[in-house]
């Protein structure tokens, strides 16, 4: 698709944006150096994958050092009441999270503008909820990174012109894991867990759908086994992919992604104001918008099958 050779290393500036934020922000906590030394973490292991191949074992390695660091810097999913086991449970929920919204969004870049863009939409929902909430400091982090993302946009998605840097493993990897950081960071609701639980979801429901879908037809197919697999197999299954095939272009592709994902942030935000039963219904919109982007999927995948049988 791109013929020259294009530089990797967007994440770069994504990431100096961020953290030019919170140093003039003055965003100085062990939370925020916490988020912060294990994003660092992630961007040094993704630019060196981006210039020489690293295994996937190091990558998981480096991403399980960097949730250590974000869970020691006291930043975790706690729902259940004080005990050992409960304490173990959501230590294991908040690597997992941190992991999978980190890869998610590395999983999506594939097309110019659309992990930056999508991290620019989740980053907004998120800093206008923390303005909402009064966690001014949770909102200068997540603007700071929707400034990142924005500033780096541009130059990744030019109109007919073909991109001029791309995020890399770097970017897309360190976007992610700093979305899904602040998702835990955040205090969404005190009082209702079905609030506080529907919220970062429905922001970053595109990441979590996409994820979702890839492992759960991958595992089934037996085409991955294992994490390392996860972590490595390259497939035409992602939502881009599905929606190219059904006869979008690449930029309605990506621009039919972001509504999604702005829906999606505009029915958080309404959630706030909600009672329960608020957010039981908007959690079910949010899942049927989903389940129509999983009939488009199938519609293009049944497209790309029926021209890959046709003879040429």
């Amino acid at each position: 698709i791109h013929g020259a050779p294009t530089p990797l290393l967007g994440g770069l500036a994504v990431f100096f944006g961020f953290a030019f934020s919170v140093f003039v922000n003055n965003l100085h906590s062990p939370e925020a150096t916490g988020v912060a030394a294990a994003s660092a973490i992630i961007l040094i292991v993704g630019a060196w994958d981006d210039m020489r191949r690293v295994r996937a074992t190091v990558k998981m390695a480096a991403q399980l050092l960097a949730c250590a660091i974000v869970v020691y810097s006291g930043v975790r999913l706690s729902f259940f009441p004080p005990g050992l086991l409960e304490d173990a449970v959501e230590i294991f929920l908040t690597f997992l999270w941190l992991i999978g919204i980190s890869n998610a969004l590395n999983f999506l870049d594939g097309m110019d503008g659309l992990a930056s863009g999508l991290g620019a939409i989740a980053s907004l929902f998120i800093g206008i909820t923390a303005l909402q909430t009064d966690q001014p400091f949770l909102m200068f982090l997540s603007l700071g990174l929707m400034g990142g993302c924005l500033g780096f946009l541009p130059y990744n998605l030019r109109g007919r012109k073909p991109a001029a840097i791309f995020l890399g493993d770097a970017g897309s990897t360190f976007i992610g894991f700093t979305l899904a950081s602040l998702g835990v960071l955040g205090t969404w609701d005190v009082n209702d867990p079905i609030k506080a639980f529907a919220m970062p979801m429905l922001i970053l429901g595109v990441l979590i759908f996409d994820t979702t879908f890839i492992t759960v037809s991958r595992v089934i197919s037996g085409k991955v086994s294992s994490v390392r697999e996860w972590l490595e197999y390259v497939g035409r299954d992602h939502i881009h992919h599905k929606l190219v095939d059904v006869g979008l272009s690449r930029r309605q592709t990506v621009f039919f992604i972001f509504l999604v994902a702005a829906s999606l942030g505009i029915s958080a935000l309404v959630l706030r104001n909600g009672r329960t039963v608020d957010a039981l219904l908007l959690l079910i919109q949010g899942f049927n918008i989903l389940f129509l982007l999983v009939i488009l999927m199938q519609k293009g995948a049944g497209t790309r099958n029926k021209d890959n049988g046709s003879p040429h």
